[in-house]
């Protein structure tokens, strides 16, 4: 008994795992330093719920290797702080805004399988950097797959062929087995039929 629950719980855990719908999306580390932008460090992350930028005016394009934008996805450069100023005493006696010339942070851009570049843009759609994403596309595979299925597809177009074009006599003696055993079949029947007309 303490199987059969251990086996159903196993099933009803992978059964869960599996209905998960994983999310899929390029990690961009990137460094911002007085309006510049820079890549730290580039990644793929999975993730059962959607991910979203804090919404800011700035933008990366996921393009294909046709220079066709495959997603645009806004986002924030976080280098504004709030700070407070206090007196000997701990109170707070003011404060206000400060905003950062250089920051590192992290946004993500969902995975495409085709996708070759991000392309980042500033509030003015200015292009301040360019990333190659090429190395994570399966697009060379899918060519390099449907290339194989298609001299595979011309192969057998081309056996067809040859097999239309074999004349009778040349399949009469690539078979001549099959005609023999006919041969034999109907020289035994004969043969029977002469023994029950003789009798």
């Amino acid at each position: 008994m303490k199987k059969l629950i251990f086996i159903l719980l196993i099933i009803s855990i992978l059964g869960f795992v599996s209905s998960i719908n994983f999310n899929e999306y390029y990690k961009l580390d990137l460094n911002y330093n007085q309006g510049e932008f820079s890549l730290n460090n580039l990644n793929i992350e999975f993730s059962d719920t959607s991910i979203e930028n804090y919404f800011g005016f700035y933008l990366a394009d996921v393009i294909d290797s046709e220079n066709e934008s495959l997603n645009l996805s806004f986002f924030d450069v976080p280098n504004e702080i709030l700070y407070d100023e206090v007196d000997e005493n701990g109170t707070i006696v003011g404060g206000g805004l400060m905003i950062l010339n250089e920051t590192n942070f992290t946004i993500y851009v969902p995975y495409y399988e085709n996708a070759n570049q991000i392309i980042i843009y500033d509030e003015n759609l200015t292009e301040k950097l360019r990333i190659d994403i090429s190395m994570y596309s399966t697009d060379e595979e899918i060519e390099t797959s449907t290339e194989e299925e298609q001299i595979a597809k011309e192969e057998a177009e081309r056996k067809e062929q040859e097999k239309e074009a074999e004349t009778f006599s040349e399949r009469l003696a690539r078979n001549w087995w099959i005609f023999g055993i006919i041969l034999l079949v109907l020289v035994i029947i004969l043969i029977r039929s002469f023994v029950k007309k003789s009798k």
